[in-house]
């Protein structure tokens, strides 16, 4: 059984002026999200968690233990 390789998505966010792309690959082949959110050490663990829940994309920019934090509060 061949198993065919799942379609290229490319996900978009804006910081400042700029606009950033990135290709999407997840091994267990899931959906990407529907939008991007930057989030850092000033977003909750509440906010986090209700835009994750909406399926949106959240994309740390931050504090490296800060941001395994707010993943450890996420659980």
């Amino acid at each position: 059984m061949q198993v065919s390789p799942a379609p290229v998505t490319h996900l978009t966010w804006q910081e400042g002026d700029a606009q950033h792309s990135a290709l999407w690959h997840a091994l267990n082949q899931s959906k990407a999200p529907s939008r991007i959110v930057l989030v850092d050490d000033s977003t909750s663990a509440d906010v986090a968690f209700r835009l994750a829940c909406e399926g949106v994309g959240l994309l740390w920019r931050g504090d490296f233990q800060n941001g395994k934090q707010l993943l450890q509060a996420l659980q």
